[in-house]
């Protein structure tokens, strides 16, 4: 028994080390996540759940309707068993779900925010992923200044469908986004975004880019909006190609904007396929819409319309 440490003097040596920075000659690691909380069934709430989490854990929601705000501050996957099934409700006072860590990855909910500038999701982080969610809100999924995230195979609507607010670096993509008020998909000072294979339609606008450059905007659907594609003080920088811009109000609207439109068609405008504002320099490469729908205002100040057609390769 002499060659033996008594446990308590384990213990002891353990707490001492806790303390003063003992060097026991091993190292006392961190539990890192890797479990999965069930809501309801091991707590009742989704929030209680994600503050009981550690990094890297699952919370799994089983189908039912949460009436909560929910703030994830910590990497983890907030899974719900459906999108038809599992809905988070929040009120008039924040956001519903609000990220402010990053690699989180959260799916299968519905998600509803209702109040002013209130979003159904809401980023300040990056590195996420949002997929295979219904979400709305006065803004239905909102990134304010957040970069390199991931939002997939979503329903949305609200006052704004998806907003980008400063924000770089992120991918939009094959989502469904109608019957916003606003715009289906706004970027607002928001550069080097890509807006790829989405479904946008019944908006105010379809895709409205304000004050952002180096986004690449392609292959998506765009249709019954009263504006397909709004550009708003932007530069030459963004890249439009192999869009389906039909049935709208209006096709492409500028307004102290540069833009270029390649490989688009635009068709079934009820008013016109281009709409040029004051100061606006539009080019549209290899592109189908009707010149007789191409409108200039009295006060247009110089705006102009190139078209151009290159041979195939």
């Amino acid at each position: 028994m002499r060659g033996r440490i008594p446990s308590i003097t384990v213990c002891l040596l353990l707490i001492l080390a806790l303390f003063v920075g003992l060097d026991l000659g091993f190292e006392i690691v961190p539990k890192v996540g890797a479990g999965t909380i069930y809501v309801p069934t091991d707590y009742p709430t989704i929030q209680e759940a994600v503050d009981a989490a550690w990094p890297g854990d699952t919370v799994y929601v089983y189908s039912g309707s949460y009436t909560e705000y929910v703030v994830v501050n910590k990497a983890l996957n907030l899974i719900g068993e459906g999108s038809g099934s599992t809905e988070i409700w929040g009120g008039p006072s924040d956001h519903t779900v609000k990220i402010t860590a990053s690699s989180v990855y959260v799916s299968g909910f519905r998600i509803m925010g209702w109040g002013l500038e209130v979003a159904g999701i809401h980023l300040e982080s990056g590195g996420n992923t949002i997929s295979d969610n219904n979400v709305g809100g006065d803004y239905g999924i909102d990134l304010s200044s957040s970069n390199g995230n991931i939002i997939k195979n979503n329903i949305v609507g609200g006052g704004v469908g998806i907003r980008l607010d400063s924000s770089t670096g992120n991918s939009i993509t094959d989502n469904t986004i109608s019957s916003s008020s606003g715009s289906g998909i706004l970027l607002s000072g928001s550069d080097d975004n890509t807006i790829t294979g989405n479904t946008i339609s019944n908006n105010g606008e379809g895709i409205c880019i304000a004050s952002s450059e180096g986004n690449t905007i392609k292959s998506n659907t765009i249709s019954n909006n009263f504006y397909g594609i709004y550009f708003f003080g932007s530069g030459q920088g963004n890249i439009v190609t192999d869009n389906a811009i039909s049935n709208n109000e209006n096709g492409v609207l500028y307004l102290w904007s540069y833009g270029s439109l390649t490989n688009c068609s635009i068709t079934g405008s009820s008013n016109y396929d281009f709409y040029l504002e004051t100061f606006s320099h539009g080019t549209a490469l290899n592109t189908i819409f009707n010149k007789a729908k191409t409108y200039f205002t009295e006060d247009n100040m110089g705006s102009t319309l190139t078209v151009k057609w290159y041979p195939s390769c």
